[in-house]
């Protein structure tokens, strides 16, 4: 946020903290939900640079359009952590990148 921003806010009876002073979360599942949030951000980033839609992608790892836009979000109903494709998918060298990233063990 802005300086000036946040002085704005501040001027005017707001208090401007992070999502972790307003959650209250543990240093673990602040971690677990930086570390969901960057490997989301790069699935989508790799499959971008790889320049292939979401429903090629889903395709080339047996999968469906809309659980790759879910993995994409970083939405807590989908594990992006174990994806598959055959040896010739076109998507396995976005996999291999990807599978690079590990979660902390611990509650989802």
């Amino acid at each position: 946020m802005k300086a000036a921003k946040r002085k704005r806010l501040e001027a005017a009876g707001w208090s401007v903290g992070s999502a972790n002073d307003f959650l209250g979360l543990s240093p673990g599942e602040e971690a677990y939900i930086g570390a969901k949030l960057a490997l989301a951000h790069q699935i989508r980033a790799v499959r971008k640079e790889k320049k292939m839609s979401q429903a090629a992608f889903a395709k080339a790892i047996h999968s469906s359009q809309s659980r790759v836009a879910k993995m994409e979000a970083g939405d807590a109903c989908v594990a992006p952590t174990r994806p598959t494709a055959h040896p010739g998918s076109p998507a396995l060298p976005l996999l291999l990148r990807v599978r690079r990233w590990t979660f902390p063990t611990g509650r989802r």
